[in-house]
């Protein structure tokens, strides 16, 4: 139970009662004194309290005992088990079935840290040792036992139960009940319990001062050292001391009183002029001028929505407005025109260089403005250079370069000269450092450094090496669920160690010793991997991680081991060892990292986070990765493979060139046995006929088979040619054959069945008749055994490409 000002109600009811025993005014008021510094001393430190319970993980409610060990784990002692916490999650380790230690059951009475790192538990009336390096329980020697048991029993009562008496525990205003013990740990963190849960306590940093808690609009420092202060929602304009020490509050006379009061304006912008006049930039309204010594008040209701004002080097006043241009002061003093060309503009800041020029930030771009010349510079499509964000908010000259603050667009610097025509910019957004994209303010913080006032936190950025170190909310408070906010109030330099900021929550005066980072990075640890489905936990220590071939998917879960808060991110990256210049993935909170089929080879996993007050650690967490190939993915595997394939390749080229080669000796041969029918269908009927033609056409694979196969077909078809009724059978009864017979035979020699054969005999002996002789078309077809004069101009296409006529006119 959390009861804030706890303590503080109890003391205030006791002196109360006291006082008004007491009857003389000295006792009140010493008592009076003494209750302001108990009030003083019981909220001038505050913290941040988180709870933790069974549904956040823990294995128990009764807890016995926490310790941290030497590599910063949490262990955490309760009667279902030892509980290890790394800032995320928290892990159970009980007893095996398979184990081959006896552990009576899982109550941990009681634990202590060895120099090894294990731990010593007691369990009923045994002392066993959980080894933290394999999470595992086994037995201790007798005489080692012996000496935990009587140490362990001396610190606590019999039972070996918690204290005899629970206590309350207070921590600034906070209070809790019932706290039965305390342990804290190496960053200061306290760590409690009772009989619900785990409370963390952690104080909470102070980074400066708060001046008021009032939600600030504008400030300005006067020539005297004082500093004007206008509040947003009840419209008062505070003044401070140089001290910082509350003057009063401006009425709408133009007086200051001590009491609050409201100006009746909300003032945007402030200005004091050489003759000590003090401008007003009121929205919505317009500038009032007041003079302090008169406490009178002039208006310009000319001048609407007011957002800057400031005087150039001849003293000429000039007012950015937003929505109504720019308005400058004319020789005659105190008389206001419209800058031509400005019609409209919404202006919110102004910026005059050592020369006089004047460059004023717009919701359209950068305006500048030189002499009579005025140029608009704004964001340009596909080009990488120019604005990110034509919302400018803000404009600083840092270290002779330009910057400009955008909306949504980041921080921007000019990198070519103000002279130039065409502006060039480099730009920095979350991508590459930066917290926030909406820049609101620009301030110089030192020779090196530039202030980044973003919408929820404060970066400085490293002008030599361009670098951020960003502080948000859980650096300011601690808790990364604080409310900070930021706005469009310049950080005001109140000395060489402290400035003046102006977040949502109040006035804050902001120590500059105080907003630098942790030196000492904080180690991240591996917590645990997951592989073909089973979680490991004793991994810590473990630096190389071997995939076997069947394993491709593995799972990791780290945590940097600071307890502050939940406000950690982390960036990781794997590649493979010759690989240079790998990209870290985009930061996030979550703490796992799934890798699913990774190729085989040597990879190196890196693991980097920032602290709990979001700040980049030096603190690379490197782990080498093996993946091991399957057979067929390794040299041998491969090599045999490409082996196989090289080799059914080659049968494939082989066959296919024997195919090819066949069909070529075969189309040889019926073309050599065509040619020699149709030289033989021009001999003379009593002439002789030539000498062994049919061994010259099936040479060199002559056999005396064919050779009587093809005689006989040969005699058969130049006898039966011209004949239209031959038919298959036919020529397979002339050669004594059957009919598949016959194909079989006409295939292996020509590659051709019977019919297409008789075709292409026909084909040959009508190119001969179309070429010596005079036959019609008609004629010729009859004389070759077609039917059909069409059909046989069809097929002599077919197999020629060209008409029977077209064959004789070319031939």
């Amino acid at each position: 139970m959390i009861n804030s000002f706890g303590v503080l109600k109890k003391k205030y009811y006791l002196c109360t009662r006291f006082c008004i025993k007491m009857k003389h005014t000295v006792h009140i008021l010493v008592l009076l004194a003494f209750l302001f510094a108990v009030c003083k001393s019981v909220s001038g430190e505050e913290y941040s309290v988180r709870f933790f319970d069974d549904s956040d993980g823990l294995s128990h409610w009764h807890i016995s005992q926490i310790l941290q060990d030497s590599t910063g784990m949490i262990w955490v002692a309760t009667w279902n088990g030892l509980n290890r916490f790394d800032g995320h999650h928290f892990v159970t380790f009980k007893p095996e079935f398979d184990d081959a230690t006896y552990v009576p059951n899982d109550r941990i009475r009681r634990f202590r840290l060895r120099n090894d790192n294990n731990l010593e538990c007691l369990i009923e009336e045994r002392v066993l040792l959980f080894d933290t390096h394999i999470c595992r329980f086994d037995t201790l020697s007798p005489e080692i036992e012996s000496t935990a048991y009587a140490q362990l029993k001396q610190r606590f009562n019999p039972d070996f139960d918690r204290p005899s008496v629970a206590r309350y525990k207070h921590y600034g205003t906070v209070e809790l009940q019932n706290i039965w013990e305390e342990y804290v740990d190496r960053q200061g963190n306290v760590w409690l319990y009772d009989d619900h849960g785990i409370y963390i306590v952690t104080p909470r940093p102070s980074r400066g001062n708060t001046v008021n808690t009032k939600d600030v609009r504008s400030m300005h420092r006067m020539h005297n050292g004082d500093i004007w202060t206008s509040v947003r929602d009840t419209k008062e304009v505070m003044v401070y001391d140089s001290a910082l020490h509350l003057c009063g509050y401006l009425n709408h006379q133009g007086r200051i009183q001590k009491t609050p009061v409201s100006f009746g304006e909300m003032v945007y912008c402030m200005h004091e002029t050489e003759e000590g006049h003090i401008l007003l930039g009121c929205k919505p309204g317009c500038v009032l001028e007041l003079n302090p010594a008169l406490s009178e008040i002039k208006t310009y209701p000319e001048l609407r929505n007011a957002y800057d004002i400031q005087s150039d080097k001849n003293g000429r006043l000039w007012v950015a407005t937003f929505g109504f241009g720019l308005w400058r002061e004319d020789a005659q003093r105190r008389h206001f025109s419209l800058v031509p060309g400005t019609e409209g503009m919404k202006i919110r800041r102004l910026l005059f260089l050592e020369d006089g020029m004047l460059l004023a930030a717009t919701t359209g771009g950068v305006l500048v403005v030189d002499g009579d010349r005025m140029t608009l510079h704004q964001r340009k499509l596909h080009q990488s250079h120019s604005l990110s964000s034509n919302a400018i908010m803000c404009l600083c000259m840092f270290k002779g370069n330009l910057y400009a603050g955008t909306e949504g667009g980041g921080l921007n610097r000019l990198i070519n000269d103000l002279d130039d025509e065409n502006w060039e910019w480099e730009h920095w957004t979350t991508e590459n450092g930066l917290e926030n994209d909406i820049v609101f303010e620009l301030q110089p913080w030192s020779e090196e450094m530039l202030l980044v006032q973003g919408s929820s936190s404060l970066s400085l950025f490293n002008n030599l090496n361009e670098t951020f170190v960003n502080f948000g909310r859980s650096f300011f408070f601690g808790d990364a669920d604080s409310q900070l906010v930021f706005g469009e109030v310049p950080p005001l330099a109140l000395n060489d160690s402290q400035m003046l900021v102006a977040p949502s929550r109040g006035l804050y005066a902001l120590d500059k010793q105080k907003l630098q980072p942790e030196q000492t990075p904080i180690r991240i640890a591996l917590s645990s991997i997951k592989r073909n489905g089973k979680d490991y936990f004793a991994v810590d220590d473990i630096n190389h991680i071997v995939l076997t071939p069947n394993e491709r998917n593995l799972v990791l879960r780290f945590a940097v081991l600071d307890y502050r808060n939940n406000r950690k991110l982390y960036s990781w990256r794997l590649f493979q060892e010759n690989k240079k210049n790998a990209i870290w993935r985009t930061p996030t909170n979550v703490n796992e990292v799934i890798m699913q089929d990774i190729q085989p080879g040597e990879y190196i996993f890196e693991i980097r986070s920032t602290n709990a007050y979001g700040h980049w650690q030096n603190n690379i967490r490197r782990i080498y990765i093996t993946v091991q190939p399957t057979f067929m993915e390794s040299t041998i595997g491969q090599t045999f493979l490409g082996g196989l394939v090289l080799l059914i390749v080659l049968t494939i080229t082989i066959a296919f060139l024997q195919v090819r080669f066949s069909r070529k000796k075969r189309a040889e041969t019926l073309s050599a046995y065509l040619e020699l029918q149709e030289r033989l269908s021009k001999l003379d009927a009593h002439s002789s006929p030539p000498v062994a033609p049919i061994p010259e056409i099936l040479a060199p694979g002559y056999t005396s088979e064919n050779e009587r196969f093809l005689n006989t077909l040969h005699q058969f078809m130049e006898e039966n040619i011209g004949n239209s009724e031959m038919s298959i059978d036919d020529i397979a009864l002339a050669v004594n054959m059957s009919r598949p017979t016959l194909n079989r035979r006409m295939h292996d020699l020509f590659n051709l069945s019977a019919k297409d054969f008789v075709q292409a005999a026909r084909i040959k002996h009508a190119c001969q008749l179309l070429r010596s002789t005079d036959l019609t078309t008609k004629e010729v077809a009859y004389a070759c055994g077609f039917n059909d004069p069409n059909y046989f101009s069809k097929c002599f296409k077919t197999n020629t490409g060209l008409t029977p006529t077209e064959y004789r006119e070319q031939k």
